[in-house]
């Protein structure tokens, strides 16, 4: 399984998680974030950034519906 889909698997809930906890994963965590987002535009998700404090965030998962 690839970094991102490791990354996806575990937004998948739909809630934060802290950085700390996706560098369990990768060290190149925004990196891989920017990398979704850019994907997440074309397949209907979005991925919002929380900050906890200075330095320190979370990911969140959410579906964007498309409205027509």
């Amino acid at each position: 399984m690839s970094i991102k889909q490791q990354i996806m698997q575990r937004l998948s809930d739909g809630q934060p998680h802290s950085t700390k906890e996706l560098a369990t994963i990768t060290h190149r965590v925004s990196g891989v974030i920017y990398e979704l987002r850019e994907e997440g535009r074309e397949e209907g998700y979005e991925i919002t950034t929380i900050t906890i404090s200075h330095n320190n965030y979370a990911y969140q998962l959410m579906r964007v519906s498309s409205v027509a």
